[in-house]
């Protein structure tokens, strides 16, 4: 038993899902360190919709830009993306407004839009500016494959909503959305089929860096996948 839930224990209810979901973090130190903090407080809400909005039209095929207007060339691969590209992307691998997974974008050199990190909204098809800070090269950093993460003109983190999906169904909240996450992530590799964009799922990351790059605590919301995306001249 971890110390985190030893310590946590005599305040907090014991629940599985929690457990399990801090000692399967990764850490960079014999790859599995265990972090003794507490967790938040279970029930927490989703992050509200803040920040500038743009608007990401439906339809439109997949289809790439010349090589100009990379943000960051020391994180980014060849080319720039297209916005259309990136909403036909989203939009079809989106999944119900209620699954317990929000989709967070960094976007390093997508056409119009400023480098950064943003929240999709699904239901009004907009993307929500939520800092212009330059993610790529901590992102990158904060993964076992960097070079990956730095040739991608976009990344998508998958954030599971884990306290809000266990307050309503239990412990099998948890299941759902680790299920809902690998769905939505499947999605992305279904839609780049006949595109001229790939799409690579990052096999490994140091869950609390990543997580605290976004803001996140850790346990209420913590990133369970990330996607790379990027221009065929990248791959």
């Amino acid at each position: 038993m971890s110390a985190w839930f030893d310590e946590a224990s005599d305040t907090l209810p014991e629940t599985a899902w929690a457990t399990y979901h801090e000692n399967a973090k990764r850490g960079r130190r014999h790859d599995i360190v265990r972090d003794d903090r507490r967790p938040a407080s279970p029930g927490a809400v989703e992050q509200p919709l803040v920040g500038q909005a743009f608007a990401l039209q439906a339809g439109g095929s997949l289809v790439m830009l010349p090589g100009e207007g990379t943000v960051d060339a020391a994180c980014a691969g060849d080319g720039t993306m297209a916005l259309a590209s990136l909403a036909a992307l989203l939009a079809a691998a989106a999944r119900p407004n209620d699954d317990p997974i929000e989709t967070w974008l960094y976007a390093n050199a997508v056409e119009a839009l400023p480098a950064g990190l943003y929240r999709h909204d699904r239901a009004g098809r907009t993307l929500h500016l939520r800092g212009r800070e330059t993610f790529g090269g901590p992102l990158a950093a904060a993964t076992t494959e960097p070079a990956l993460v730095k040739r991608a003109q976009a990344v998508v983190l998958l954030v599971g909503n884990l306290a809000a999906a266990t307050l309503a169904h239990g412990e099998r909240g948890y299941r759902n959305a680790v299920f809902a996450t690998g769905r939505q992530a499947a999605g992305f590799d279904q839609a780049v089929g006949a595109s001229g964009l790939w799409c690579r799922t990052v096999a490994g990351y140091y869950d609390r860096e990543i997580d605290a790059l976004l803001a996140l605590d850790g346990l209420s919301q913590s990133v369970l996948c990330m996607v790379a995306i990027g221009t065929a001249a990248g791959d």
